[in-house]
């Protein structure tokens, strides 16, 4: 787990600190699919929480092939996002595999090697250079994350309870995949 700060696509804006939370060990006890993430932006607008509940507290949630959007505005709602296949499941190890090597940067004090990574979307990422740990993540032009060191957490107690889906969040949020990138897009 870990802090990172989010900065909006267009540069204008605050940015905001939010958390992260990725274990690529975690076996969801429903499908018994491997690997789980957790977005925790609180009050940070997101941009698919926000195509489908604005104003609202959300968690992106990626666990058992799906991702989720759990919202806190008043009783908890939730909806199924979109699916693994399309491109909403964890930041895995292996999403880096083709990456191409763009050189070293310098984040938050940390030299990190940069990567650009094709795929459904260009990406970039950076990983410490001392220990692979994320430094920085360009996700398709619509997340800008910068990570904060001091916040690594490798042991979070009860860190299983962010990745359990609540029950009645099969109902999709819009049209299939909708949520996806905000704008009612598919892809």
């Amino acid at each position: 787990m870990v802090n990172f700060e989010e900065f909006w696509p267009d540069g204008g804006g605050d940015s905001k600190e939010a958390a992260y939370a990725l274990d690529m060990t975690y076996v969801d006890p429903a499908t018994g699919i491997v690997g789980a993430q957790a977005v925790l932006r609180g009050d940070t607008e997101d941009f698919s929480c926000s195509a489908v509940n604005p104003g609202n507290k959300c968690v992106t949630l990626a666990v058992g092939g799906q991702r989720y959007l759990l919202f806190d505005d008043g009783p908890t709602t939730c909806c199924r996002c979109c699916s693994w296949e399309n491109g909403c499941g964890p930041l895995a190890p292996q999403w880096t595999e083709n990456a191409t090597y763009l050189g070293t940067k310098t984040v938050r004090g940390e030299l990190c090697y940069s990567y650009n990574i094709a795929g459904n979307e260009n990406n970039s990422y950076s990983v410490r250079a001392s220990d692979g740990l994320p430094c920085a993540l360009n996700n398709a032009g619509f997340d800008f994350y910068e990570f904060i060191p001091s916040t690594y957490k490798a042991d979070v107690p009860g860190a299983a309870d962010l990745f359990k889906v609540p029950g009645g969040c099969d109902t999709w949020c819009g049209a299939h995949g909708a949520c996806k990138f905000g704008n009612g897009s598919s892809h």
